[in-house]
């Protein structure tokens, strides 16, 4: 003997005559063979002591409607945290693509809080583990860590994720010519809604000196980026980021009077060296 929804709806309505939940929402495989043999051992508990259960059909529902609610409820609750767990897991390290009013959405800067002057270009030299010039292939979409349920609302930090083509490294040795991906504190909030950020995020087809870091995921992150103003032709202006006292030259006397005084402990190598 199997029982619908409806059937239990009806028989508390019936037997109770008062106003239950409704059971529509309850997922389909809570009503699993399990729950039914368990709903049918007790009718046929029943029919072997009438006297002590009443064999009437809405009885015998009302009788079955407590046992297959208490597993409901303990189903919906596994099925909540499944789903739950499922969408962390679904926004942890992906890069989820920028909604369609990404330019439309509001702005919020944060207070960063640092060790010491990220402008100060010889410490963030000796901070970093490569400083490169770089073009903007892309803005890929934004990436999540630390994504939890807080209060029942879906939170994590947001990372940027851009595409770019290296044209030139001032310190290390990253892959020129080729997309790299490097990713930036800030982006669009989890829910959509704002974007948030302590820096100005970056921008496609613009040029830049980026201070990169290579974190124990292997992933390069951005420390500090500075805009590089493109003037007359792609080959011109690699001609002038050659010129060690050109454009340039503010990046380069920074890494001769590298400050390693706040450089990690521990330095990781990224994929993308031209070593590896």
């Amino acid at each position: 003997m199997t029982f619908s929804k409806d059937d239990l709806s009806g028989a508390f309505h019936q037997v109770m005559r008062e106003r239950i939940p409704d059971l529509s929402n309850i997922p389909d495989h809570v009503f699993s063979e399990r729950f039914e043999k368990k709903m049918n051992k007790l009718i046929r508990r029943e029919a072997m002591h009438p006297r002590a259960v009443s064999r009437t059909p809405a009885r015998n529902l009302i009788a079955a409607a407590i046992v297959i609610i208490f597993l409901a409820g303990s189903s919906v609750f596994a099925y909540h945290q499944y789903s739950t767990k499922a969408m962390m897991k679904r926004y942890t390290g992906t890069v989820m693509e920028l909604p369609e009013n990404f330019a439309e959405l509001p702005k919020y800067q944060q207070t960063g809080s640092y060790a010491f002057d990220p402008d100060d270009k010889s410490l963030m030299s000796g901070f970093s583990d490569d400083t490169v010039v770089a073009y903007v292939n892309e803005v890929e979409g934004t990436s999540y860590q630390n994504v939890r349920m807080d209060e029942g609302v879906l939170k994590g930090t947001p990372y940027t994720c851009y595409e770019i083509r290296i044209l030139k490294n001032i310190k290390g040795s990253l892959r020129c010519g080729q997309p790299i991906p490097v990713y930036q504190y800030g982006g669009v909030t989890i829910d959509g809604q704002r974007i948030e950020y302590i820096t100005d995020l970056l921008e496609k087809d613009k040029y830049y000196v980026l201070y990169l870091s290579v974190e124990n995921d292997t992933n390069l992150y951005l420390n500090r980026a500075y805009v590089i103003p493109c003037e007359g032709s792609a080959e011109e202006f690699q001609q002038q980021i050659e010129d060690t006292n050109g454009i340039l030259s503010d990046f380069y006397n920074a890494l001769i009077n590298e400050n390693t005084e706040f450089a990690p402990n521990t330095r990781y190598k990224s994929p993308y060296d031209a070593a590896e």
